[in-house]
């Protein structure tokens, strides 16, 4: 951590956000390991490609490689969809 002197101040500007803070650092933390705390928890590492990931990856392979060999398995665009998304149009 840089010096106090040397750190850009921040301005809270919202009465309940400013009394939550107060809260929070009752246990004697600073404003600032406080507010650092809260953003490491906000903001999500990056993951590892999961199997998930890998799954999804290989059915779009699969889906390129029938498209290419020239398979006409569907015979409209809606029976694609279909087959390729559920009710909430997610994919499958």
């Amino acid at each position: 951590m840089r010096p106090r002197r040397a750190q850009v101040s921040i301005n809270v500007r919202s009465d309940f956000i400013a009394e939550r803070l107060k809260s929070l650092m009752q246990d004697g933390k600073s404003q600032a390991a406080v507010l650092e705390e809260l953003v490491a928890k906000a903001v999500e590492p990056e993951r590892p490609v999961g199997d998930r990931d890998k799954e999804t990856f290989q059915r779009a392979l699969e889906i390129a490689d029938r498209s290419s060999q020239g398979q006409a398995r569907f015979q409209s665009m809606a029976e694609f969809d279909a087959h390729e998304y559920g009710p909430d149009g997610n994919c499958r």
